[in-house]
């Protein structure tokens, strides 16, 4: 004897399910050239002109790496599935 009982039962399932798109930045950095952004780097504000405050320094990394990054490795968008 088994000490396994049998079970029936009914799901209801849609047959149709939604995949929801969401539109996302992404970059490509298959391009991204190492050596000339080192370059773009050493040049930039955050190292000749190094800000002496805190916040300024915090601001000023930000800003020096989001224009680096946009200008080396461009930002494009497209569909993601969730």
């Amino acid at each position: 004897m088994s000490d396994h009982s049998l079970i029936i039962g009914k799901l209801v399932v849609d047959s149709i399910t939604q995949i929801s798109l969401e539109l996302v930045v992404v970059r490509s950095w298959k391009d991204f050239d190492v050596d000339a952004f080192r370059h773009d780097l050493s040049v930039s504000q955050l190292i000749t002109n190094l800000p002496t405050n805190c916040s300024d320094l915090l601001v000023c990394y930000n800003s020096t790496l989001h224009q680096l990054l946009n200008h080396h490795v461009l930002e494009h968008r497209m569909k993601s599935r969730r």
